[in-house]
C-alpha cells in the first residue's frame, strides 16, 4: 500500500513536472514564432524597398538611355550642318572641317558605345 501510494506520488510528481516543462517549451516556441514573424516582415519590408529601388533604377537607365540617344542625335546634326553645301574650301577650312568632323565622329561612336553599354545592362 505504501508502495503504491509512493508510486502514486512519484507519477503526479513527474506529471507535474513534465506540464512546467512543456508550458516552458510552449512560450519558448511562442516567442521564437513572434520572432520568427517579425523577421518575416523585416524581409517584406526589405523585398518592397528593393522592388522600388529596381523600378526607380530602371526609369533612370531609360532616361540616360533617351538621353544619350538625344546627344547622339544632336552630334549628327552638328555635324549635317557643318558640313559644306558643295563649296570649295581652302586648305585652313579644310583641316579645320577635318578636326571637327573626326571629333564629332569620336562623340558619335563615345556616344554609342554608352548607348550599348546601357542596353546591355
Amino acid at each position: 500500500m505504501w508502495k503504491q501510494l509512493f508510486d502514486f506520488c512519484k507519477q503526479v510528481f513527474s506529471l507535474t513536472r513534465d506540464a512546467q516543462q512543456n508550458k516552458e517549451a510552449a512560450k519558448t516556441q511562442a516567442e521564437e514564432t513572434k520572432q520568427i514573424r517579425e523577421e518575416m516582415r523585416q524581409i517584406v519590408t526589405l523585398l518592397h524597398q528593393t522592388r522600388f529601388e529596381q523600378q526607380r533604377y530602371r526609369e533612370s537607365a531609360a532616361l540616360e538611355r533617351e538621353n544619350l540617344l538625344l546627344r547622339l542625335e544632336n552630334a549628327l546634326l552638328r555635324f549635317d550642318r557643318r558640313l559644306p553645301a558643295g563649296e570649295t574650301q581652302d586648305e585652313d577650312g579644310d583641316a579645320s572641317l577635318r578636326s571637327v568632323v573626326e571629333s564629332l565622329k569620336q562623340e558619335i561612336e563615345q556616344l554609342r558605345r554608352q548607348v550599348e553599354e546601357l542596353k546591355s545592362k
